[in-house]
C-alpha cells in the first residue's frame, strides 16, 4: 500500500512539474482564444484531485460502473474522484454533468476542470478530467481501463466544451 501511494504521489508531481510548460497544439477554433495557452494552477484543492484521480489509474472500465471495486465508466470515475476529493455528489450520466458548474473556454482550462466528448455519436457521451499540457484522465472502454490520454486527432475532433465545478 505504501508502494502504490509513493508512486501516485510521484505521478502527481510529475504532472505538476510537467504543466509548467505549455501545451499550444490547436483545438477547434471555437474553443481557442488566439495567443493564449491554459495557465493552470495547483493549488491544494487540485493536489488532491490529482492524486485521487491517479490512485485510480488501472482500474477496469465497466459500463455503468461506479466503484473502483467493480469498474468504473467515465461519469463514474468522474464522480468517484469528485466525491473522494471534495465530498461532492456528482450527477450519473456524462450529459446531466455537463449542465452543472460553469462553461469555460480552452484557454481558461485548469487542471481539475471536465472535458466532455462527443464519442458515441451523440453530445456530451463522454467525459474525461484535465490533466494539463493537453492530457486528460478518464475511464477508457477502448483500453479497458482507467488510463491518461493525450487530445490527439480523434479526442480533439470529438471535443464538446469544457466545465469548471463550482466548489464553494
Amino acid at each position: 500500500m505504501l508502494k502504490k501511494s509513493l508512486a501516485v504521489t510521484a505521478m502527481a508531481l510529475m504532472f505538476c512539474l510537467a504543466i509548467s510548460t505549455a501545451w499550444a497544439e490547436e483545438l477547434p477554433a471555437a474553443e481557442v482564444a488566439p495567443n493564449l495557452v491554459p495557465a493552470p494552477a495547483i493549488d491544494q484543492n487540485t493536489w488532491s484531485l490529482v492524486q485521487n484521480a491517479l490512485g485510480w489509474l488501472g482500474v477496469p472500465y465497466r459500463r455503468g460502473g461506479k466503484s473502483a471495486d467493480h469498474g468504473f465508466d467515465c461519469s463514474g470515475f468522474v464522480g468517484a474522484v469528485y466525491k473522494k476529493t471534495f465530498g461532492l455528489v456528482l450527477p450519473p450520466s456524462a450529459l446531466t454533468i455537463s449542465k452543472i458548474g460553469q462553461p469555460v473556454t480552452f484557454a481558461e482550462l485548469r487542471i481539475g476542470d471536465l472535458i466532455f466528448f462527443n464519442t458515441l455519436r451523440r453530445p456530451f457521451s463522454h467525459v474525461g478530467i484535465y490533466m494539463g499540457e493537453g492530457r486528460f484522465i478518464h475511464a477508457c472502454s477502448t483500453a479497458n481501463q482507467i488510463k491518461v490520454d493525450n487530445l490527439d486527432q480523434y479526442y480533439k475532433k470529438r471535443i464538446n466544451g469544457f466545465r469548471r465545478i463550482n466548489l464553494g
